[in-house]
């Protein structure tokens, strides 16, 4: 329902409305485990303007394999290392 209604909202250019029934989509969808869902109100909540960190980090702290990544990147690792690194 949130998903649907913050969707709409975002349709009829009513960004700021939307963001918090999309905010709370997205948190549903990460504790029932429904990556595809949550992926798809993580996207239209980016589309209304959101830019801050997705539901699996909402404390905006990075993932075991983001800090992985991140602290390969910092070493100066290529595109190409990091991803045979990480996988």
């Amino acid at each position: 329902m949130e998903l649907s209604f913050g969707s709409w909202l975002r349709r009829h250019k009513r960004h700021q409305e939307a963001r918090p029934h999309l905010r709370n989509a997205e948190r549903y969808f990460d504790r029932l485990d429904a990556p595809a869902w949550r992926d798809r109100a993580h996207a239209e909540l980016r589309a209304a303007g959101e830019s801050g960190p997705t539901a699996n980090s909402a404390d905006g702290a990075l993932t075991a394999q983001e800090l992985r990544i991140a602290r390969l990147a910092a070493a100066g690792r290529s595109n190409r290392e990091i991803a045979s690194r990480s996988g």
